[in-house]
């Protein structure tokens, strides 16, 4: 059975080897969507994906899902829960910020609406697809 300490320790590399993953795979996708950005993305859009979201869920429970099984977290698992993570934020947003009907979410999702897409929404589904 692992210590506190131990698992503290074991913690910490999770977190260091996510943000390397982080600065190496999605540092190049939030540079090109700060670059065109509409002004829909702000600071703290990004800040959720490389400092809560996009860091915590692969590195502390995808990790621990991982431990569970006995194996470590697959580099296809890894992408796909920094996906996960990078978009929570941007979805929560949707409703908390922008006020959007269950519609207008539905269509972003299924892709149907006809006008162009926020920044906020094309960083959504890139992650989302």
């Amino acid at each position: 059975m692992m210590s506190a300490l131990q698992a503290v320790i074991q913690t910490i590399r999770h977190l260091k080897k996510q943000e390397r993953f982080l600065h190496k795979q999605i540092e190049p996708i939030l540079s090109e969507a700060r670059r065109s950005n509409d002004g829909s993305l702000a600071e703290k859009d990004f800040a959720k994906i490389n400092r809560y979201y996009g860091l915590a869920v692969p590195a502390i429970l995808g990790e621990a899902f991982a431990a569970l099984h006995k194996r470590s977290l697959s580099a296809a698992e890894r992408a796909c829960l920094t996906a996960q993570g990078a978009m929570t934020g941007l979805f929560d947003d949707f409703f908390d910020d922008r006020y959007l009907s269950d519609q207008s979410i539905e269509g972003i999702l299924n892709q149907q609406q006809a006008e162009t897409v926020k920044s906020t929404e094309a960083l959504f589904l890139l992650f989302f697809r």
